[in-house]
């Protein structure tokens, strides 16, 4: 038998949530943070990826709070809850995959390639921001503010 707690979280109309990467559980428990300390010392990073992740780990501390404090709702639903870890998961996996792949390319010292997937990855990181900003009702100036009380 299922707890009562459990359902909050688990149901099975609820859309499925990825697991992250396994490169991604560890050392730490949120896999954005593991992302980025396998990013940072990349000597392929410049520092326009190095700004939008530093924005995408400020998205994505901000949403976990946003979340824990019911996604800006009094009760949300299970469902609702399941939703915004499901897009949360979905999204890391764009990041990383496009991480992948410049990583993958950077091996070939195929120039054009490259810089074709490291203008992806930028691209990513941004979208990243921008649809977890959007889904709090955020804007990117919001992240460095305070959390309003509503």
């Amino acid at each position: 038998m299922v707890s009562e707690a459990w359902e909050k979280f688990y149901g099975p109309d609820f859309p499925p949530v990825r697991s992250p990467p396994s490169e991604l559980k560890v050392p730490d428990s949120a896999p954005v943070s593991n992302l980025a300390m396998l990013m940072l010392p990349a000597p392929t990073i410049g520092n326009d990826v190095v700004e939008v992740l530093g924005l995408y780990l400020a998205a994505d501390a901000r949403m976990n709070v946003w979340y824990a404090r019911g996604a800006g709702k009094s009760k949300p639903t299970g469902r609702e809850l399941a939703e915004i870890r499901s897009f949360s998961m979905e999204i890391l996996w764009r990041v990383y995959e496009a991480w992948k792949r410049l990583e993958d390319v950077a091996r070939m010292d195929d120039r054009e390639d490259f810089d074709e997937s490291y203008r992806a990855l930028l691209g990513t990181l941004r979208q990243a921001v921008s649809e977890v900003c959007s889904r709090m009702g955020e804007s990117l100036a919001d992240l460095g503010s305070p959390w309003r009380i509503d």
